[in-house]
């Protein structure tokens, strides 16, 4: 705990080291033509495959807000809950990103925040998921009744989980450049090992898209 204490410190502190950059160029749109690389195809793409499926979670949430005396149906709205948030952050926000081609100093505390919020429901989202294998286990062992007695502190302690990585560990930053977000805002020169390992990424992105359009035409 305490290391992560000092890596949160230590991330502040980062962040204001950043933030000195911006007397020599203030923070805004110069950065975005200077560093950004807009990607409006990619970018669209994420805003439309995230706002679908954020209005495809209205009625899942409905139905299981009808089912919530039920332990195993509590859990699942919580983690739809976690996951229309981590959806907000990590696709919609992250497409206008793209879009716009933001790096960290073009808006940095709109950034920052994303980053916080999306890394920290996607880990509330990973615990939720392994709460629920946990409480269908438990039934499998006819033992589920334990397990429902303790489902709000489990509940409750996913929370925690989440919220501890939103707001106690280094975020991860949106950089239109190489189409991701990591856990370094690229501020300078950008180490040679990112580049290669974000061209391979993108050509397996390609290879997962085409392969099976490939596959489907020519069979």
């Amino acid at each position: 705990m305490v290391a992560h204490l000092d890596m949160a410190i230590a991330a502040r502190v980062q962040l204001q080291v950043y933030l000195s950059f911006f007397r020599v160029m203030p923070v805004g749109d110069n950065w975005t033509i200077a560093k950004g690389v807009p990607h409006p195809l990619f970018g669209l793409w994420s805003v439309s495959w995230g706002t679908l499926c954020e209005l495809l979670y209205i009625p899942c949430i409905y139905a299981l807000y009808k089912e919530i005396g039920h332990s195993c149906y509590r859990i699942m709205l919580w983690l739809a809950i976690v996951d229309v948030i981590a959806i907000l952050c990590n696709s919609i926000c992250f497409g206008f990103f793209l879009i716009d081609g933001t790096v960290f100093c073009s808006r940095p505390w709109f950034v920052w925040i994303v980053g916080c919020v999306g890394l920290g429901m996607w880990c509330g989202a990973c615990i939720g998921c392994l709460l629920l294998v946990t409480y269908r286990l438990f039934e499998l062992l006819i033992i589920g009744r334990r397990f429902e007695a303790q489902t709000n502190l489990l509940i409750l302690m996913a929370t925690m989980y989440a919220l501890y990585f939103a707001f106690l560990t280094p975020p991860i930053l949106t950089n239109s450049e190489f189409n991701a977000m990591f856990y370094d805002p690229f501020i300078g020169d950008v180490p040679t090992e990112v580049k290669s390992k974000t061209s391979e990424v993108g050509r397996r992105k390609k290879l997962a898209v085409n392969g099976p359009v490939q596959i489907y035409i020519f069979n």
